[in-house]
């Protein structure tokens, strides 16, 4: 994924971050990207709106099976449509090659870490879907998606109600070479 200029190619809304999740480990780094669940194997399929993002959502069957893009183009895993139980479905995230579940944790104010009650850091959700009963327009904000859990490694379920359609927003993460201070 480097390119000619040793920087990455091919992603668009990258933010860096290295933490060290065991103290006394090595530090480990990653670049995020925004993943979207086409409404099949191509990018861009069924887009909330034709001009500004490119924000992509999918039209409800059951057992079907889309692709998930990071950066507009980079097919990054797949995503699973249950039948539905009742009235849940259960949507399947499975990521591919080198991608994890983007490590979010949640900021106060001022900036900082917020911590749970033992002193742990407090992970911000990394999947979050919002169901429709009539295909969606306008530009989505995900993070006003109703249904949002946490992630981890490279595959991640949730419970939604049965609807026509969903958007599936996911951040992803890929491990790359920590910088160096030379």
């Amino acid at each position: 994924m480097l390119g000619t200029s040793g920087n990455f190619a091919e992603l668009s809304n990258i933010g860096g971050f290295c933490w060290n999740p065991d103290e006394g480990g090595e530090e480990e780094c990653f670049q995020d990207e925004t993943a979207w669940a086409a409404n099949g194997n191509e990018p861009g399929s069924l887009r909330y709106t034709d001009r500004g993002n490119w924000a992509t959502y999918v039209e409800y069957s059951a057992g079907k099976e889309v692709t998930l893009f990071a950066g507009q183009h980079i097919n990054v895993g797949t995503v699973t449509f249950s039948a539905p139980d009742g009235n849940i479905v259960t949507i399947t995230i499975n990521l591919s090659g080198d991608w994890v579940f983007g490590i979010n944790y949640e900021l106060d104010e001022d900036g900082n870490l917020k911590l749970d009650e033992d002193g742990n850091p407090i992970r911000d959700n990394n999947i979050k879907v919002q169901d429709y009963e009539n295909a969606p327009s306008g530009n989505p904000a995900p993070g006003l998606f109703m249904w949002k859990i946490v992630g981890n490694g490279q595959e991640g379920e949730i419970e939604v109600p049965l609807n026509h359609f969903y958007g599936v927003h996911v951040d992803v993460a890929l491990p790359v070479e920590c910088p160096t201070d030379e």
